[in-house]
């Protein structure tokens, strides 16, 4: 079975890298390489709040309620503003969106202001292929929960500048090694209805 990772990556080539590129202001090129570092933020932060069962609860109700993996096989949906990319970062990163995007920023030379347009588009991919995988191995919350945990694991073997650890960083404000409770101060469900 291809990786979160692998699918979002085949999205991001051919046409739909195109018109996604197109509608962002930017080259396909840019997009690979902005994408290739923002998932590992994205997955990241949705590792370390489905270690907590809260957590993994709230992402499997928004995956159900929500996201049914459709936008995958419908780009022009999420070029037409499906998906609200916006409202998932708002409860992945809270407050450390900003942060987030400028270390992305940082890692691949490329302004923040883009690096912010490419990951709301990414937002709803991710959860959409997460939302295809609920459905199609009919998953609990538990399950869900370590799909993520399986995907995250997988970008870490590969992690050999220390990237995931920068954004876990980022996202633990007060270095407890949770970021629940920080995502909780920020405000908001986890992940709560995005549509």
């Amino acid at each position: 079975m291809a990786t979160l990772t692998d699918q979002i990556q085949s999205l991001l080539q051919g046409g739909g890298a195109e018109q996604l590129s197109s509608r962002l202001g930017i080259d396909s090129g840019t997009l690979a390489t902005v994408a290739q570092t923002a998932l590992p933020a994205i997955i990241g932060a949705l590792s370390h709040n489905t270690r907590e069962p809260q957590g993994a609860e709230s992402l499997s109700t928004a995956l159900r309620n929500d996201h049914d993996g459709s936008i995958l096989d419908n780009l022009g949906g999420l070029l037409g503003g499906a998906g609200n990319g916006a409202g998932i970062l708002g409860h992945l990163f809270g407050a450390r969106r900003e942060a987030v995007e400028e270390e992305v920023g940082r890692s691949t030379g490329i302004d923040a202001a883009t690096v912010g347009k490419v990951l709301v588009t990414l937002a709803p991919l991710v959860m959409g292929w997460l939302g295809k995988q609920q459905r199609a191995q009919n998953l609990d919350a538990q399950g869900v929960g370590q799909v993520v945990q399986q995907e995250h694991a997988e970008l870490q073997k590969q992690d050999t500048g220390g990237l995931l650890g920068r954004f876990s960083s980022l996202l633990d404000s007060n270095n407890d090694g949770s970021v629940m409770d920080d995502v909780a101060r920020i405000g908001g469900s986890l992940l709560g209805r995005t549509k």
